[in-house]
């Protein structure tokens, strides 16, 4: 038979865990729409600032401008959020690009990648009238650094909360032993 102390000890680390674990899947549901939000704004932006560095070239009768801009884009360095592709064919019914799912290299363990990880988000623009019949610009959204973020930032308070689930345990033991120590010699 457990002794009163370990009993009462052994209620409240179970409210402890349970505090913990809801606490963990309140942090970690915030951390995963942080992550999509943040990388979903980056990419629709991206998208509306190609947008409208085309249309201010529509009304413009030399097509170099538009070159200069696909140019451009096509040697785009790697950006934090995002991958920006550029694709010409002759087919519009060719894939573009084969569906792969984008690499995750964030700095964070697989289980909280796999929790965080956006839907792939992946938006595609189509401009008539350049070189090729039928080109395309790709942009796909990169979690890989926002998911290094929120690991930074949900390992810290996780770990706050561990510590103080265990500090204040053992406050708790060592309080109620003090407390029943004369329940236990009148038991005895």
């Amino acid at each position: 038979m457990l002794s009163l102390r370990l009993r009462l000890n052994l209620f409240i680390t179970l409210l402890f865990a349970l505090i913990l674990l809801g606490g963990s899947v309140i942090i970690i549901s915030n951390a995963r729409e942080a992550v999509r939000d943040e990388i979903q704004a980056t990419a629709h932006l991206t998208l509306q600032l190609i947008e409208i560095a085309f249309a201010s070239t529509v009304y413009d009768v030399r097509f170099d401008l538009r070159e200069k801009v696909l140019n451009q884009i096509a040697h785009l360095e790697s950006t934090r959020h995002l991958d920006i592709q550029l694709y010409q064919s002759y087919s519009t019914e060719q894939k573009i690009p084969p569906d792969d799912e984008f690499p995750i290299s964030a700095d964070a363990p697989q289980w909280f990648i796999k929790m965080v990880k956006p839907p792939p988000i992946e938006y595609r623009h189509s401009i008539p009238g350049t070189g090729a019949p039928y080109t395309v610009i790709l942009i796909r959204a990169n979690p890989s650094d926002e998911i290094t973020e929120a690991w930074a930032e949900t390992r810290g308070i996780l770990g706050i909360l561990v510590l103080f689930a265990v500090l204040a345990n053992m406050l708790v033991y060592f309080t109620l032993g003090r407390g029943l120590a004369p329940i236990e010699i009148i038991l005895k």
